[in-house]
């Protein structure tokens, strides 16, 4: 689930997540709990310009712009790919992860010995379970390969936004006075894709290693 800098803490019923293969729309702002930028994004936060807000919100907008055009471009184009690999993350692995999550716990609930065995998973709901972990498998590695693909283009754009004033360090976000459109977008992706990864790839018996586990456990 991604989670974003400045979100409100209050999380209601939270409104349906559109279909997979959806683009992550980060300058609508409309991907924190409520789905409402308003909400989850309000504008002062301890007395202050919320990072939230400036970063998510759709009134947020600097009016400067990077000044070589290619530089420019080429940012934007970033953020391009940005948002495909968290719509990824937001809409077609971390709905997989929940549904395998509940499976899992739905199947320990219904096992006497609470021990949960490989022809266990396989056999589970008619294999809802096995194809619902090779789907969610799947969709992990189309994330790690996005990801990895676009790697090269995001180091590039923080370069590029770090040589004309503004670092991508959330401590040091009040120093960079010298703030242009372009990179107050990739900043804020920026931000997001490394939370994704953390939580998706990094984490032990989480996100995709979680659903690893499981993929591997049948197979034994």
């Amino acid at each position: 689930r991604i989670s974003a800098m400045g979100a409100s803490s209050s999380v209601p019923t939270k409104p349906a997540r559109p279909p997979p293969g959806t683009l992550l729309n980060v300058n609508e702002g409309t991907f924190g709990p409520n789905r409402d930028p308003d909400k989850d994004f309000p504008k002062v936060a301890g007395g202050e310009l919320s990072i939230g807000w400036y970063l998510y919100h759709p009134d947020s907008k600097e009016t400067k712009s990077l000044p070589e055009l290619g530089e420019k471009l080429h940012v934007l184009e970033t953020c391009k790919k940005a948002d495909k690999i968290l719509g990824l993350s937001e809409y077609d692995v971390e709905p997989g992860i929940e549904g395998c999550v509940a499976m899992v716990n739905d199947l320990r609930k219904e096992s006497a010995e609470h021990q949960v065995s490989a022809e266990h998973v396989k056999a589970f709901k008619g294999g809802a379970l096995l194809t619902r972990i090779e789907e969610t498998r799947d969709a992990c590695e189309r994330l790690r390969t996005a990801w990895n693909s676009a790697r090269e283009d995001i180091q590039h754009a923080q370069t590029v936004c770090a040589k004309n004033g503004m670092v991508f360090d959330v401590e040091k976000f009040k120093e960079n006075t010298d703030r242009n459109e372009e990179c107050r977008k990739m900043f804020g992706r920026h931000l997001l894709m490394h939370s994704v990864i953390r939580d998706k790839f990094m984490t032990t018996n989480q996100g995709c290693q979680f659903i690893e586990t499981l993929y591997q456990a049948t197979k034994q």
